[in-house]
């Protein structure tokens, strides 16, 4: 997959598809993430953060776009989707030696209740770390960079007395 293939998908078929506003999850896959225009330097007045072509193209269409946190892929459901079918298609595979028919199976035998058991895991399991995160605090770090030495033994100077 390429940025340009996934572009040109994006508009000609899931877009179109989609009757009502909706929000499309990306991860972060390189093809979800060409920029449109280059990152903010700091000759720059003000700081702009990066603008995707996909999120460009997703707004034009009336549609919002939630970017998933990198690294992140338990908030992502097609995750589980895709493990479903790779499970699937290893089973089909070698029963018939057709990749493409494999696939077709395996991504056909996926139902739409279980997508939406899936979104909902998801759901909850985001609300779960939300929670959790929403009430960390942070006491005050003091870092001391002893800029005044160049022993760099120094910084473990305080161990030798233990």
């Amino acid at each position: 997959m390429n940025a340009e293939t996934f572009e040109q998908w994006l508009q000609d078929v899931l877009l179109i598809k989609l009757q009502q506003p909706s929000v499309i999850v990306l991860d972060n896959a390189s093809y979800h993430s060409r920029l449109e225009e280059k990152r903010p330097t700091s000759a720059w007045r003000k700081a702009v953060g990066p603008v995707y072509a996909v999120d460009q193209i997703i707004h034009a269409a009336g549609h919002d776009v939630i970017r998933l946190p990198p690294y992140y892929c338990i908030f992502n459901p097609i995750e589980m989707v895709w493990s479903q079918a790779k499970r699937k298609y290893d089973e089909v595979v070698l029963q018939n030696h057709n990749p493409l028919e494999a696939w077709a199976l395996a991504l056909a035998a996926i139902t739409p209740q279980q997508w939406t058991n899936y979104v909902e895991h998801t759901e909850r399991l985001i609300f779960k770390y939300w929670t959790k995160e929403k009430f960390v605090t942070v006491n005050e770090i003091i870092i001391n960079l002893n800029l005044d030495s160049d022993d760099s033994d120094d910084d473990f100077s305080h161990f030798e007395d233990e």
